[in-house]
């Protein structure tokens, strides 16, 4: 059982708690920054890999399935490879952090966070293949959606290969939106507009939806880099017999804005005394380990920016 602080002790436990939730997520924006950058240079490294000429010359053709085989050749090559890895450090700087808690936390010789044991090459592994996964599955489909749409709406092969190019970094989601951006402008006849300046409101657009996806990316990959990172921390000492699990108590601390989702701050007073170190938290929206946990349901995780402080009793 988890014991409530003594009176006298309690504004030192806040004030700690705040100090350390600060730590967390100047952590947690800095990370979020490498992964943002990462995701940006994969795109564009990514539309330079698609030969644009190919690509032409197979819709023009008429060879759609080959035009988005042409895509996959591309993402297979290296495509998100950076982003996966960007997360991966993520985790790795987290970690070490974590581990210098824990050597001020309990006595003895430092503890320092390993990348050799089975569990943290595991998680660290599954994240990656999943990142992977996830943002190469999502790649496909808007290609795929661009070429069958042009292709059914008879659009010009060039436009339409210079578009895979240029959104194949957005969902497909976000990749319809700007094809009914363009052509809101184009049948705009109060405002009518040349085709080079319609060209540069569409790019526009089109930037501001693709860094719109970078940030919900790393935003949520940091938020579960840095919690993954913590408990992986904190496994190992345990495993190591440095710290009694027993005596391990983690609290959820969320982020004091208007951006935070109602479900995440009512977490805290959900979980009072605070949890243990393998037991969830009770969410509205399900049991959750952590922040950015992917085993929660995608509603407790995207854009999450909530923190997790764990200490020994």
């Amino acid at each position: 059982m988890l014991h409530q602080p003594m009176p006298w002790m309690e504004p030192f436990a806040k004030r700690a708690d705040q100090d350390e939730r600060a730590r967390l997520e100047e952590l947690a924006e800095q990370l979020a920054e490498d992964i943002q950058r990462a995701f940006l240079a994969a795109v564009d490294t990514l539309g330079n890999l698609i030969d644009l000429k190919r690509l032409t010359a197979l819709l023009e053709d008429g060879r759609a399935q080959e035009a988005v085989a042409i895509v996959t050749a591309a993402l297979a090559a290296g495509g998100f490879t950076p982003v996966a890895a960007s997360v991966t450090d993520a985790i790795i700087a987290a970690g070490k952090r974590a581990a210098s808690v824990i050597s001020r936390a309990v006595s003895g010789a430092q503890f320092v966070f390993s990348l050799m044991r089975p569990r943290t090459a595991q998680v660290m592994q599954t994240n990656e293949n999943d990142t992977l996964r996830d943002l190469t599955n999502s790649a496909v489909e808007t290609v795929r959606q661009i070429i069958n749409t042009g292709v059914l709406e008879g659009r010009d092969p060039r436009d339409v290969a210079r578009d895979v190019r240029r959104h194949v970094g957005l969902t497909p989601r976000q990749a319809q939106a700007v094809a009914n951006y363009r052509r809101t402008l184009e049948a705009d006849e109060k405002t009518p507009r040349p085709k080079d300046k319609i060209d540069a409101l569409v790019e526009e657009y089109r930037v501001r939806s693709l860094r719109a996806r970078a940030l919900t990316i790393s935003r949520t990959e940091a938020t579960r880099a840095v919690n993954q990172g913590n408990m992986l921390s904190w496994e190992q000492a345990v495993e190591d017999g440095r710290v009694n699990p027993d005596n391990v108590v983690r609290r959820w601390v969320y982020t004091h804005d208007l951006r935070t989702r109602h479900a995440h701050r009512l977490i805290p007073s959900m979980n009072k005394q605070g949890v243990g170190l393998r037991e969830p938290f009770k969410s509205p929206l399900g049991p959750i380990m952590y922040p950015g946990d992917p085993a929660a349901a995608a509603a407790n995780v995207i854009n999450c920016r909530c923190s997790m402080i764990i200490r020994v009793k």
